[in-house]
């Protein structure tokens, strides 16, 4: 009769599969718990700045009809509309819905906690675009995005209707 010892360790090869195991999901974990604010902002901000570039082309190309973007700090919303007709939103070409960006809703689901903190577009509420991409404002308009103690701003350049985003603070 031959005597069995049983093993009580882990060889070599299961705690290098724990270890690894471990590790691919402590990457997969950890994003979960970072800040994500400040992506959050740029992604909005860069949503802002396709919006704006979008109404600056259509004032463009619609030189009779020309283009507003009308920001509302309240319910952290713009949208983009005819300068004649301002309180109604264009239709979306791409969704068929009202020109509405809502932080948190609809194409913007992902940017919740995402607010206009401020915006000089005038006591109109109004960015205008001209037929030659021109903004209405003397100065550049500045528009604040915030969010969770972060903020970003977009500027549009007066003249030509330009579009920049500056950094993260």
């Amino acid at each position: 009769m031959q005597n069995r010892r049983s093993a009580n360790a882990f060889s070599l090869i299961e705690i290098i599969i724990v270890v690894l195991l471990l590790a691919i999901l402590g990457a997969l974990v950890v994003p979960m718990f970072a800040d994500t604010a400040p992506n959050k902002l740029r992604s909005a901000a860069q949503l802002l700045a396709a919006d704006l570039s979008h109404a600056q082309v259509e004032s463009v190309t619609n030189a009779e009809a020309p283009r507003v973007v009308v920001f509302n700090t309240a319910t952290a919303t713009y949208h983009l509309a005819d300068a004649s007709n301002s309180s109604t939103p264009l239709t979306n070409p791409v969704d068929k819905q009202p020109y509405r960006v809502t932080f948190g809703q609809g194409r913007a689901f992902a940017l919740d906690n995402v607010t206009i903190k401020s915006h000089t577009a005038g006591s109109d509420n109004e960015l205008e675009f001209g037929l030659y991409g021109n903004t209405d404002q003397a100065t550049a308009a500045v528009i604040t995005l915030a969010c969770n103690g972060y903020t970003i701003t977009v500027s549009v350049h007066p003249t030509t209707g330009e579009t920049t985003i500056g950094s993260i603070n």
